[in-house]
């Protein structure tokens, strides 16, 4: 991580180095910017997506644990984040694409998209198998590429459960939001 004084204002990830302006310090909820960018150390770095149809395999998860580290913070409630992201993204999938599938490189689908899918997959097989699928995927496809496909073999794999590679894929590509486990108000 590198902390740039002369002018540099915004929050960067590269392949090796985080670089921030000296902003990002000053308020304590920034910090979650900087949770962000350094998960992308891992997710986009060490495992870099095969195609840019793939980008939501780095911005869901530097979301996603962004926000974790927010509501762990007290900053705000990771339901409350995922809440009216789902919402919101039921019209992108129409405009943009789902966040398997978008239409453009960059938007909310493979950010915040990402990261609700990434809270649903939470949701239907529980925090420890959860984090069992994200550790996988780090470890076993360390200074690789990887696709959406291998994402969602490995979730089956390490869950034992075949439904979950359905459910993954209508999270990913469907062009409506599935219903969200665990919040049947939700809609």
């Amino acid at each position: 991580m590198q902390i740039v004084r002369d002018g540099y204002g915004d929050a960067l990830e590269n392949q090796t180095l985080s670089l921030f302006g000296p902003g990002w310090f000053e308020r304590p909820t920034y910090s979650t910017t900087m949770v962000h960018e350094l998960t992308h150390q891992w997710f986009g770095d060490s495992v870099t997506p095969t195609t840019w149809q793939d980008a939501w395999l780095n911005e869901g998860p530097a979301v996603f644990y962004a926000a974790v580290w927010a509501d762990q913070k007290g900053f705000q409630p990771i339901e409350e984040k995922m809440r009216t992201a789902y919402a919101k993204l039921d019209e992108v999938r129409k405009t943009d694409g789902p966040p398997g599938k978008p239409t453009g490189l960059g938007g909310f689908n493979i950010y915040d998209g990402a990261a609700v899918t990434l809270y649903a997959l939470r949701q239907q097989i529980g925090q420890d198998e959860f984090d069992a699928v994200m550790k996988a995927w780090l470890t076993g496809h360390r200074h690789a590429n990887a696709s959406t496909e291998d994402f969602v073999a490995n979730a089956v794999r390490v869950t034992g459960d075949a439904s979950v590679g359905d459910f993954l894929r209508h999270w990913l590509f469907d062009l409506d939001n599935p219903p969200m486990p665990g919040h049947p108000d939700w809609g």
